[in-house]
């Protein structure tokens, strides 16, 4: 009888053992795709990536479709027009009619766009600035205050992706040094811009815009270059990027990888022998095909 007994207990174990390798397996699986923009530096990044695969479901855009793609060699976690908290937030905190009007370019559209970006935040606020909310809506009066949060250069950038994805542009945070930022993708000309939405500005050569990656490549060549109301030198010495924008419907916990605070999570593109020693102490755990001194 205590065979038996034991057979049974076994039989359940081997049973218990081949549903959780199952279910783990289909997980996997499910959550493949992002593991492209996963770096595993350390134990905790490895057990948040491992959490995140067991117990959440993977990002989806509204029509069931995969949310991350493939934007000028680089992976990016997208976000849809038709998403509902984008849709909110196009109809309490409507942007101006040259954004919503069909005839309009591309061009007209971001600029303006990042012209009422810039002036939609007050300088002063009773929300507390930590921590700082992901999703336009909450930063934008829609929280317990009731008021919006005050202006700060990474919550312009989180409202201004926001707005881009409405518009079914593709947009993504950039960690300069000191200074949060955007690129937006300018489809036509199949590349990235740097288009920032806390100074109101841009950068150009030769009437082109410039992408981030350009224009620390130029400042480290010694090349002058100019970016109305801001110090290229002093704010180009990193360029490192979220490879997610999809802000408007998640609230991610921080034990969550894709958490925006989850700095393992962000991709160096550039760095310096001027940048932040975080930044400079990751590059030695990184490949080091996409980062240049």
């Amino acid at each position: 009888m205590l065979l038996g007994t034991r057979k049974k207990i076994i039989a359940i174990l081997i049973l218990f053992l081949s549903m959780i390798t199952i279910y783990t397996s289909l997980k996997i699986a499910m959550w493949k795709p992002y593991y492209s923009i996963a770096e595993i530096t350390d134990s905790k990044s490895f057990i948040k990536l491992g959490l995140t695969t067991l117990i959440t479901l993977p990002f989806k855009l509204p029509n069931g479709e995969i949310a991350i793609k493939k934007i000028g060699g680089d992976f990016l976690i997208v976000d849809s027009s038709n998403s509902k908290g984008i849709i909110e937030l196009y109809n309490k905190f409507p942007p101006p009619e040259l954004v919503l009007n069909k005839d309009s370019s591309w061009r007209v559209k971001v600029e303006t766009l990042r012209k009422f970006v810039s002036d939609i935040l007050p300088g002063s606020s009773p929300a507390p600035s930590d921590p700082e909310p992901e999703r336009a809506l909450t930063l934008l009066g829609d929280n317990q205050y009731g008021k919006p949060y005050h202006r700060l250069c990474s919550a312009n950038a989180k409202i201004f992706v926001q707005y881009l994805s409405g518009l079914g542009i593709y947009s993504r945070v950039v960690q300069l040094y000191r200074h949060v930022s955007v690129e937006v993708w300018n489809k036509e000309l199949n590349k990235w811009e740097y288009q920032d939405p806390y100074d109101d500005t841009a950068a150009k050569e030769n009437g082109n815009y410039l992408s981030a990656i350009e224009i620390f490549d130029m400042i480290q060549e010694g090349l002058p270059v100019n970016i109305p109301k801001q110090d290229a030198k002093s704010i180009f010495k990193t360029v490192v990027y979220i490879p997610r924008a999809n802000f408007a419907d998640y609230n991610l916990p921080k034990w969550h990888y894709f958490n925006y605070d989850n700095l393992y999570s962000w991709k160096v593109l550039r760095v310096s022998a001027e940048s932040g020693g975080y930044w400079t102490k990751k590059i030695e755990v990184l490949p080091q095909k996409s980062i240049k001194y």
